[in-house]
C-alpha cells in the first residue's frame, strides 16, 4: 500500500522505501538498505521536498531523500520528489560514482543513524506529490537557484488567507544572479573608464601637456580654485587700465 508523502521519512520508512526501489538488484538486502537509509538521514533528514540550491559552492542543486544532482542546477528527474524514484535514481548514482558520491559517506556523517537491527516498514511505502505540486516545488527550487538576494515571505502564515497572495514560494528574490552580474559589470566599466581617465591624465601631463576648463576640473576636482584664479588673472589682465 502506498499513501502521499506527508513529512520527514522515518528511518524504517527509508529502508522500506529503498527495498522497494531496489527489488531484483544487488541492493535489496538489509545491509544496503541500512547504509543508504542513513546516508538519506544525513542529507536530507528523511525530507523527500529537500532541496539545496547552493550545493558544491552554488554550481548544482542537490534534489530530494538522497539529495541527486546532475552537476547544475537541473532536476535528474521530473518526479525526483518521489521517494522510490528518488532511491531508484541513488541506485544509478550509487551504480556510477560508488558511495563516495555522498560527502556524509566519506565524513562519516551517516554513522549517526546506521541501525541494522531496525526493521523496514514496507507495509506503507509513501509516494511523491502530484504532478501540480511537484511542478510547484521545482520551480521554487530553480527560483531559488537563480536568485542572489531574496527576502522572506510577507505573509509568514499562509493559514490566515488560505492561499499565498505571491504564490507557493517561501521567499521574494529581490536581485537575480544575472541582474547582480549585470549590475557589477556596470560597476566594473564605471571604474575601468575612471581610472583610464585618471591614467591618461597623468601621461600627458607627464608629457608636459597642461590641461585646462572642463576637463581638468573632470580628472582633477581638487584643482578647481587654481583653475578659478586663473581665470580671474586673465579677466584682470585683459580688463582696460582706468583713467
Amino acid at each position: 500500500m502506498a499513501t502521499a508523502t506527508t513529512g520527514d521519512l522515518s528511518y524504517s520508512q527509508l529502508k522500506g522505501v529503498w527495498l522497494t526501489a531496489a527489488q531484483g538488484t544487488r541492493y535489496a538486502t538489509n545491509a544496503w538498505a541500512s547504509l543508504m537509509a542513513a546516508i538519506a538521514e544525513a542529507e536530507s533528514s528523511g525530507d523527500p521536498l529537500a532541496t539545496n540550491p547552493t550545493d558544491n559552492d552554488g554550481t548544482q542543486t542537490s534534489w530530494g531523500l538522497w539529495q541527486i544532482s546532475l552537476g547544475n542546477h537541473e532536476p535528474p528527474a521530473p518526479n525526483w520528489a518521489d521517494p522510490v524514484e528518488n532511491a531508484k535514481l541513488a541506485i544509478g548514482k550509487l551504480d556510477d560514482q560508488g558511495l563516495s558520491a555522498w560527502g556524509t559517506y566519506d565524513s562519516g556523517a551517516y554513522r549517526a543513524y546506521l541501525s541494522d537491527k531496525t526493521a523496514a516498514d514496507l507495509t506503507d511505502i509513501p509516494q511523491g506529490p502530484d504532478a501540480a505540486s511537484q511542478g510547484q516545488l521545482t520551480a521554487a527550487a530553480t527560483a531559488n537557484a537563480n536568485c542572489a538576494w531574496s527576502v522572506g515571505s510577507l505573509i509568514p502564515n499562509v493559514d490566515i488567507l488560505g492561499f499565498h497572495p505571491l504564490g507557493s514560494l517561501t521567499s521574494i528574490c529581490i536581485l537575480s544572479k544575472s541582474q547582480a552580474r549585470a549590475v557589477l559589470g556596470v560597476l566594473l566599466l564605471g571604474t575601468g573608464g575612471i581610472i583610464a581617465l585618471t591614467g591618461a591624465t597623468w601621461m600627458l601631463k607627464g608629457a608636459g601637456v597642461a590641461l585646462a576648463g572642463p576637463l581638468a576640473l573632470a580628472v582633477a576636482p581638487e584643482a578647481a580654485p587654481a583653475v578659478a584664479a586663473a581665470g580671474s588673472a586673465r579677466t584682470a589682465a585683459k580688463a582696460p587700465v582706468p583713467t
